[in-house]
């Protein structure tokens, strides 16, 4: 058993490193009166990266699945006030959520987002699905 973590690179567009956190932006959403922007993050495994564990697990006669890979995200907030989050199918600090839909996180506040199985799969399949959405007031 081989445990890893690993730093992403947070890019819009494209990028070479191993591991991305693509940044997508949507319309701006008004919530409680309040105009937020949106942006979804979607995290991206690159193949070459994931060739090159494929090999080394080939080595010692073991294969990799998404059932081997964890994806998980610590979100801190920075900004100066309190922002929104949603995700679905994640757990958040260890709790399940089917639907986790515009839950405010505090300013100075921290959680731990573990996604889901088949979200781990997608993104080692490179199909960039939309992991969370981070509401931000404008």
């Amino acid at each position: 058993m081989m445990i890893v973590s690993l730093t992403a690179e947070i890019s819009s567009t494209e990028s070479d490193r191993d591991v991305v956190l693509f940044r997508q932006q949507d319309q701006d959403k008004e919530h409680d009166g309040l105009l937020y922007e949106l942006r979804g993050v979607k995290p991206f495994i690159h193949p070459e990266f994931l060739q090159r564990v494929n090999s080394l697990m080939q080595e010692n006669m073991q294969t990799l699945s998404y059932s081997d890979i964890s994806i998980e995200f610590v979100l801190n907030n920075d900004e100066r006030a309190d922002i929104l989050v949603t995700g679905h199918g994640l757990w958040v600090d260890g709790q399940p959520y089917q639907h986790y839909y515009r839950q405010p996180m505090a300013r100075r506040q921290r959680l731990e987002l573990l996604i889901s199985n088949v979200m781990t799969d997608l993104v080692m399949q490179g199909k960039l699905p939309v992991a969370l959405y981070i509401y931000r007031q404008k």
